[in-house]
């Protein structure tokens, strides 16, 4: 009976198994059934085993508490298909979260048992942890959607990299509030002085949680606003230069009747070298104002893939376009113009790491299949590409390409899918959005 007490007290982990998974079930490596059977397996193991080494040896629970947060964490890493440190983030404020729950238990069995230490059993104790434990469930899972943009939008590296310490810190604090001796919580005010201090990290770990969702949404939108304030400069700088291209045709045109009759009092004369130099000299003026690219009808990815045309041509990037962008279509002008943008650019930075010769971007878009918009996508890369788990990661700089993370998230918005992959040294590209 007393290792099935244990294990009933272990079992407390469960809620914290469904927080991790909620908001990252969109990147989980295996199907449901088959995640229901592993996480039913490892906690009933976890529960009856180190609760048989509590009953067995007359352990505190939480001297366990390091091997069994080890246990879980290498086993949510191993099937979440997510960065590590969003993960690593995610477990703690699981963790911290519900230490909270761990602390009530003790301060109700403080209050009812006095006399007991924490090798004691209380059913009251435990009945109020696990209704805190599903409480704290209930929050997260009313967040989850939010959780689940931070993952998706925010990719501060250096903020990932250090965000996990305050929810660390407040499960250790909480960990260390636990008493050894229920009699002593009784001296004086100390109870109260408890109920205080732990209600003051509670309202900072929400306190944190909400600032720590204002930031990423403010981080996301500055990027958001950059990059549709980068299509339209884009556009801006396509007109101007579509104007500039206007004016000097629309000279050339009013000095044409003129050419006409000096090439034809030239002819008149059969002055033929002076002919061939004149044609020759009109000729050079006139390529030298150049000529404008269309490479599709929607002028503001037009804008953009001018822009990366211009760049590529002088990188000597060997670049062929063949876009037709539906007319009738569910998804934005600047959505469409960011994903472009995210890819030539990726694209053109790759081919910049081969010899010119070897430089190439084909780039196709069309609507072929009914109802869906493809995109693909080859460039030549020196063949050095960062893959973890199925998904490819900058080489600009250390961690995951936001360019990436973008094109992904742009084709999910509209109910489509991106994926990459690399044969030998030529980086492929394949996007698909709903019309």
């Amino acid at each position: 009976m007393l290792i099935l007490n244990r294990a009933v007290e272990f079992a407390v982990i469960i809620p914290g198994v469904f927080i991790c998974f909620m908001p990252v079930k969109k990147w989980i490596k295996v199907s449901l059934p088959k995640l229901y059977f592993l996480v039913t397996a490892v906690v009933a193991a976890i529960c009856f085993f180190f609760g048989y080494l509590c009953a067995k040896g007359n352990y505190y629970n939480n001297v366990f508490f390091i091997p069994i947060m080890s246990i879980l964490a290498l086993g949510y890493f191993s099937v979440v298909n997510l960065e590590k440190r969003k993960l690593w983030y995610l477990f703690l404020c699981a963790t911290a979260a519900l230490s909270f729950a761990g602390l009530a238990n003790d301060m109700t069995e403080a209050m009812l048992n006095p006399h007991k230490d924490m090798h004691g059993y209380c059913m009251y104790g435990i009945t109020v942890q696990y209704l805190i434990s599903l409480l704290i469930l209930g929050l997260f899972y009313l967040v989850r959607n939010k959780l689940t943009w931070i993952f998706e939008n925010f990719h501060s590296k250096s903020v990932w990299r250090t965000v996990w310490v305050i929810p660390a810190l407040i499960t250790f604090c909480n960990l260390m509030m636990c008493p050894l001796d229920y009699a002593n919580v009784r001296i004086g005010k100390i109870f109260f002085l408890y109920l205080l201090v732990d209600f003051i990290l509670l309202f900072f770990f929400l306190m944190f949680q909400f600032l720590f969702y204002q930031i990423a949404v403010s981080a996301a939108e500055k990027y958001a606003a950059e990059k549709t304030a980068f299509v339209y400069q884009a556009q801006i700088a396509q007109y101007q230069s579509l104007q500039a291209y206007m004016e000097q045709t629309s000279r050339l045109r009013h000095d044409f009747k003129h050419v006409m009759a000096t090439v034809g009092e030239l002819i008149q004369n059969r002055q033929y070298d002076e002919l061939q130099q004149y044609t020759n000299d009109y000729h050079k003026v006139f390529s030298s104002y150049g000529q404008q690219s269309v490479f599709c009808r929607n002028a503001g990815v037009n804008a953009i893939l001018s822009y990366y045309a211009n760049l590529a041509k002088d990188s000597g990037i060997q670049m062929n376009l063949q876009v037709q962008i539906p007319d009738q279509a569910d998804f934005s002008e600047i959505d469409v113009s960011i994903l472009f943008g995210n890819l030539l650019d990726n694209a053109i930075y790759a081919c910049k790491t081969v010899s010119q010769r070897e430089r190439y971007i084909n780039l196709t878009a069309d609507t072929d299949t009914p109802g869906s918009f493809y995109i693909v996508m080859a460039n030549s890369f020196d063949g050095k590409a960062k893959e973890k788990d199925g998904r490819f990661f900058s080489t600009k700089t250390e961690g995951s390409s936001i360019g990436l993370s973008s094109i992904r998230t742009i084709a999910e918005k509209y109910h489509g899918i991106a994926e990459f992959y690399v044969e030998d040294k030529e980086f492929i590209s394949n996007i698909m959005m709903r019309l």
